[in-house]
């Protein structure tokens, strides 16, 4: 059984959702019994759920109809708010004892701060318009947007329109553009995210078990900037209502409760009162008079039959009653409006300011610095290294090179630094350019901060501070140089490629760099994608082709055989290619001693390197590469004929 892990759990209606070990995320619309709590592992509780489920849903009391907890939740205070929503969840048979039903309803309207406590009085009714969001006409004749809206003295506009397709009967739900567009959000399927966040969620939209939409809600911390920039307040009018039918209820203490504060207003009614057990109308209301009225008229054989009303009529009635046994139904109801305030700045909307919180170590004493005193100075700071491959994780990473030790790099390509790997492959990057950077990439780089160690990277002072770059050539750069080189001659030699063309060459491409090294497991990933990259994509029908052997060849010993037919050392040329193949498996499969070969054989002594190590492999394979490339180029290919 898979060992799911209850992540997190909506406290209103206790929605949750389930992770796998993979870090897939289920969201489950039924709500999580109450002895079950997030952190929790689902295989656990399995059994015990379905057992739960099936004793049905626990008694109802007193204070469930209350809505106590309602009452005392606000959404001011929620890491999520809904902006709209129409949630019902049954339990037993509709009109039977045991049969419970909760409703909760929500509609939204952003209004100026000014039109606060107006718009705390707004009734359910205005906003829960049954025939959806449209543009309308007012009574001089101006058509309005359908996101408008104006009722005495509150005017504002819907955060989210109820389209409703009455043909189909169904419906779907759109956010207003102004805040998507405002908050730089894309939508993907079901959930609108912030690109220049690294993709992080701000809306979603929940549906229920026919997919139809149920809810839309957005972060509370969006929201605000959004409500800050537009100097306005979200207005939150909800309607809940739970029923229960039972043999009989005690009775409520009150049966109805208001009250108003500066930020929330709420009714609450209860009632209780009797019915016959069914689901018909004729048990809900306990006794009808059925009218039964015709006409007397009626010609059949006229071909096209035309009455006057009311005409020749005739009827009959007669009392009707439920023959099933009396119970009790439960109702509580209560309207609720919640105000939800701006925050105090918007830098996503407005683009205000937003200091920085972080600190960075500037000197070999421990001292730090924030943003605003990094801006101001000529210096540098010191990185792990593996602050590169935390940046390339992330969707729209670059990774470029400007000569052997410097290039940029960065989350995105507007925020990408220009970075040197100093002498002992720490990475060095100016000050002033990562306290400029968006606070979730200054994030990455603090927490890969280091003392100054090994001095500033010399190529970058070269750029940086003399205006003379070095003019070197990246090791990683060369490699992808190098392939393209030996792919044009062997197009020029044998009539096609070396390396067959593959659609995920460019993402395997990516991978390919110094850093992954900062490990021995970090060294072996490197060598595994340089074999994806190059090795694996050695073609061995042209192979066959060049040059035909009758023996049961991989392809990187028959390249071994072509390039010494050609009058060079084949095996010592592809011997390094050789240790990254031996090596790819490393971590999992080879033992200690085939490890140490296979280290000597692509010219690695990784604990005299440790974070050279990844560099060191890529010069030695360019080395390797640019022999191939000569041995191609000028050795004698008539003699693979022979």
């Amino acid at each position: 059984m898979i060992d799911l892990t209850i992540k997190s759990l909506q406290p209103e209606t206790r929605q949750f959702e389930l992770e796998a070990p993979d870090g897939f995320v289920v969201r489950i619309l039924d709500p999580l019994p109450r002895h079950m709590e997030v952190g929790e592992k689902f295989a656990k509780l399995w059994q015990q759920w379905k057992d739960d489920w099936a004793k049905g849903p626990p008694p109802v009391s007193v204070e469930w109809f209350g809505m106590v907890d309602a009452k005392r939740h606000s959404f001011t205070n929620k890491v999520w708010v809904p902006l709209y929503a129409s949630e019902k969840t049954e339990h037993g048979k509709g009109g039977h004892v045991g049969f419970r039903e909760q409703y909760f309803g929500v509609r939204s309207l952003i209004v100026p701060k000014e039109q606060r406590a107006p718009a705390l009085n707004l009734e359910w009714t205005l906003l829960n318009l049954g025939f959806g969001a449209k543009p309308w006409v007012d009574g001089d004749g101006a058509l309005h947007a359908a996101a408008e809206f104006n009722h005495d003295d509150i005017s504002g506009s819907l955060p989210v329109l109820d389209h409703r397709i009455e043909v189909e009967r169904s419906n779907d739900l759109h956010v207003h553009q102004d805040i998507v567009l405002g908050l730089g959000l894309k939508r993907d399927g079901d959930r609108w995210v912030r690109p220049e966040e690294d993709y992080v969620e701000v809306i979603r939209l929940l549906r229920d078990d026919t997919s139809q939409p149920v809810r839309v809600e957005i972060k509370a911390e969006f929201l605000k900037d959004y409500l800050c920039a537009a100097q306005s307040g979200l207005i939150l009018v909800s309607y809940e209502r739970r029923t229960a039918i039972h043999e009989r209820f005690e009775p409520f203490q009150q049966e109805t409760e208001k009250v108003a504060t500066d930020f929330v207003t709420y009714e609450w009614n209860g009632h209780i009162g009797d019915r016959f057990e069914g689901d018909s109308l004729l048990d809900i209301f306990g006794q009808v008079r059925v009218f039964h009225a015709w006409r007397t008229d009626t010609d059949y054989n006229e071909d096209i039959p035309s009455y006057d009303f009311p005409g020749a009529t005739d009827g009959t009635s007669y009392d009707a009653k439920s023959s099933n046994r009396k119970v009790s139904q439960a109702t509580g109801e209560m309207w609720k409006n919640e105000w939800v305030e701006g925050a105090d700045s918007s830098p996503r909307v407005r683009g205000d300011e937003s200091p920085s919180k972080l600190d960075f170590l500037v000197d070999n004493a421990g001292r730090t610095e924030g943003s605003v005193a990094l801006e101001n100075s000529i210096r540098w700071l010191w990185f792990h290294p593996d602050v590169i491959n935390a940046l390339l994780k992330k969707p729209n990473s670059v990774l470029s090179w400007y000569t052997e030790d410097t290039g940029n790099v960065g989350g995105a390509w507007n925020r990408s630094l220009h970075f040197g790997v100093n002498s002992i492959g720490l990475i060095n990057v100016f000050a002033k350019d990562v306290a400029l950077l968006p606070e979730i990439d200054k994030k990455t780089w603090a927490h890969y901060n280091v003392s100054p160690d090994g001095k500033v990277s010399a190529e970058l002072l070269m750029s940086q501070m003399q205006a003379d770059p070095a003019s070197t050539e990246a090791p990683e750069a060369a490699f992808f140089r190098l392939v393209e080189q030996i792919q044009e001659i062997s197009r020029q030699k044998f009539g096609g490629e070396l390396l067959k063309r593959h659609a995920s060459s460019l993402a395997i491409a990516k991978q390919i760099h110094r850093f992954h090294a900062t490990t021995r497991e970090g060294f072996y990933f490197l060598c595994k994608e340089i074999t994806r990259f190059l090795i694996e994509r050695l073609d061995i029908d042209l192979l066959k082709r060049v040059k035909d052997e009758k023996d049961s060849l991989g392809s990187l010993k028959r390249l071994d055989r072509i390039l010494t037919a050609v009058g060079y050392d084949g095996q010592k040329l592809t011997g390094v290619l050789v240790g990254v193949y031996e090596l790819r498996l490393a971590d999992a499969h080879l033992p200690s001693g085939d490890i140490e070969d296979s280290m000597r054989l692509v010219g690695v002594d990784y604990d005299v390197e440790k974070f050279g190590a990844g560099k060191r492999l890529l010069q030695n394979i360019n080395n390797a590469l640019d022999a191939i490339k000569d041995a191609l180029e000028n050795g004698d290919v008539t003699k693979l004929k022979s």
